[in-house]
């Protein structure tokens, strides 16, 4: 087993025990905003794009985001590599 499958069966296992220690007030409040976040994102106008110009807009975001990666560094610590956001998000100077 892989540390990153090892690494999400936890995260889950985590949250599902936090959830368990809740208590029902906590839990219908939580419903409660989660609908309203989903009421106010309904009404946001959202643009109708054709699929071609979404790919477009796609590829720049990933292109910037990849670019913005590359150059940053955590506590002074130059080899981004050490934290796996390179490999992860293709910026590992391969290509």
């Amino acid at each position: 087993m892989s540390w990153s499958s090892l690494y999400l069966i936890l995260g889950r296992v985590s949250q599902f025990l936090v959830l368990l220690g809740r208590g029902d007030r906590v839990k219908a409040i939580e419903i409660v905003v989660l609908r309203h976040q989903v009421a106010v994102l309904r009404q946001v106008n959202r643009p109708d794009l054709q699929p071609g110009v979404r790919v477009v807009l796609v590829s720049i975001a990933g292109s910037a985001l990849r670019e913005d990666l590359a150059t940053v560094t955590f506590g002074g610590v130059a080899n981004k590599r050490q934290f796996g956001f390179a490999r992860v998000l293709g910026c590992d100077g391969s290509g």
